[in-house]
């Protein structure tokens, strides 16, 4: 199976929100931080395994 690649703008939202939910974890605030990464998880689009 190949991966693909994503649009440079989405990729660039996606890390934006792994970096809020990395920041919202370091202070403790969990639930807050799994939102963030529940967030750009949902911004990949299907099949969401695939993309690098």
């Amino acid at each position: 199976m190949t991966d693909i690649t994503l649009d440079p703008h989405l990729h660039t939202r996606i890390n934006r929100f792994c970096e809020i939910g990395d920041t919202l974890a370091a202070q403790g605030e969990y639930p807050q931080a799994i939102e963030a990464y529940q967030y750009a998880w949902n911004l990949l689009p299907e099949p969401k395994t695939r993309w690098e």
